[in-house]
């Protein structure tokens, strides 16, 4: 992807954040009426995509893809030469073709400098011969999604991608906060398929379950070398069946076998709970799991609430495994913690560049705050994380954040998948790039899977040692309300 590197190093910009919403706000509070507005020009924009590909066959596998093509030369952040798109996806089909008829598959001729619609004629010819030769083994869906697979990936941005209609199905979900599956409800970390987390009320936490097991065997096949993406997929099954699971506990002398009936997990975006120290102190502990939907930030103001009511010397905000979402949901959350100033920039398409600032919303308690990080931390939640680093309001801690960061929107397609589009290059408050390069933690610290497996999270308490060091004096703000503050003699 030459011209975007080129660009990339010119303008010394990140390709940057992804925005998982029908309407980029542009970081400001904007009525409801005009909100309604933007949704029906981008239905509108949407379906004038639709209907050019409508000229084509139904039954042609170019119909959706040149849907695509128009999306990405008309939307992507940085315009791309037609012709790099279409090799790109020829090059897809063909090596997909060739896996069940081998031999050598001719690319069609696409010149460099072909406009748009010279480069997809000669696409067009090629792909409706090779359907034809491949038809008897290869179906035409097969052709069309890998050749939308090769248009999304020919723009080489983390957040530029083809859905099928299967992961639009589950995004949407994962959209309206409502991740379901069935399993046990336990979080697992990789290599060595250690339980990081049990969640409150699942079969594994009846099941008696730790934090600090290690998932020896599911079913009677090892974990061992088996990445945990792989693990996570054999403990998960039907509702109502049942997983054998060979766990090793620290302190018990052999490894034991634990029977889980699967049952329907939920899972929450945002879990909190006080944490009392031993020295008397008490933190608050909010988990953002990724930024989906609005009711995110109704649930970290709850958690705030609650904190206000029992009175807490500091705050932990664990981001993660957060996978991002929506900006405005996300830049809402941010402007929690700070009280006045930019969140992040924003340049787009036509290279115009915004500052976004806060939005109103001050958490105005004055207590330390730490923030948890990982290499799973990405997108919106390495937007906020930054935030409040450079801001100066948290202290980071962690390892470093994944650097997938870009600012995309999702367009439906005809096969009924969708293509998520880069629109927007997003740098941090003060213009550091992001993307391929993440947030750096202020206190660097790996996780040991030697002290997790006696349930000790070295990382959270990294940071609740930070909190105790950085509580000096508890404000008077923060005695539970009620109660009379004795006064000094």
């Amino acid at each position: 992807m030459v011209w975007l590197q080129r660009i990339h190093r010119q303008t010394g910009t990140a390709l940057t954040l992804l925005v998982l919403f029908s309407v980029l706000v542009s970081g400001t509070a904007v009525a409801a009426t005009r909100a309604f507005a933007q949704a029906s020009q981008i239905a509108a924009s949407t379906q004038q995509y639709a209907d050019v590909a409508t000229a084509l066959e139904p039954a042609s596998p170019a119909r959706a893809v040149r849907q695509a093509y128009d999306l990405l030369l008309d939307n992507f952040v940085t315009p791309p030469p037609p012709s790099e798109l279409l090799a790109a996806a020829a090059g897809a089909v063909a090596r997909r073709v060739a896996e069940d008829l081998p031999g050598e598959w001719p690319l069609p001729d696409l010149p460099p400098d072909a406009s748009r619609d010279a480069a997809w004629a000669a696409f067009d010819s090629w792909l409706g011969r090779v359907s034809d030769l491949a038809s008897a083994t290869v179906d035409r869906q097969t052709i069309q999604d890998a050749a939308l697979r090769g248009l999304a990936n020919a723009v080489d941005e983390h957040h530029t991608r083809y859905l099928s209609p299967k992961q639009y199905e589950d995004h949407q979900a994962w959209r309206r906060d409502d991740v379901r599956y069935g399993g046990i409800g336990a979080r697992l970390r990789g290599p060595a398929a250690v339980v990081l987390e049990v969640f409150a009320g699942s079969p594994a936490e009846r099941a008696g379950l730790r934090i600090g097991d290690q998932i020896l065997e599911v079913d009677h096949a090892s974990t061992d070398t088996v990445p945990t993406e792989a693990v996570i997929s054999r403990i998960r099954g039907p509702l109502g069946s049942t997983v054998d699971l060979l766990v090793s506990r620290r302190g018990v002398d052999a490894p034991f076998h634990v029977a889980i009936e699967r049952a329907e997990i939920k899972l929450a975006f945002v879990r909190w709970e006080p944490i009392e120290r031993g020295d008397g102190h008490r933190f608050g502990y909010i988990q953002i799991r990724g930024f989906p939907e609005p009711a995110i930030d109704d649930k970290v103001g709850q958690a705030l609430s609650d904190f206000d009511r029992v009175g807490i010397d500091g705050l932990i905000l664990d981001f993660r495994g957060n996978s991002g979402g929506r900006i405005d949901v996300g830049l809402k959350v941010a402007s929690r913690f700070l009280q006045d100033g930019v969140v992040y920039q924003q340049l787009d398409r036509g290279g115009r560049l915004r500052a976004v600032r806060t939005i109103g919303g001050f958490w105005s308690k004055p207590v330390p705050i730490t923030v948890l990080v990982d290499g799973g931390t990405a997108s919106m939640g390495e937007i906020v994380a930054s935030a409040l680093q450079e801001s100066g309001t948290a202290r980071v801690v962690g390892t470093r954040t994944s650097g997938n960061v870009a600012g995309a929107r999702l367009f439906p397609l005809s096969n009924g998948g969708a293509l998520q589009i880069t629109v927007l290059q997003i740098t941090s408050g003060r213009g550091s790039v992001l993307n391929d390069i993440g947030v750096v933690p202020d206190e660097p610290v790996e996780m040991q899977d030697d002290l997790l497996l006696n349930g000790v999270d070295v990382q959270l308490e990294a940071g609740l040692r930070y909190l105790t060091s950085a509580v000096r004096v508890i404000p008077s703000a923060w005695i539970p309300r009620g109660l009379a503050r004795p006064e000094a003699a």
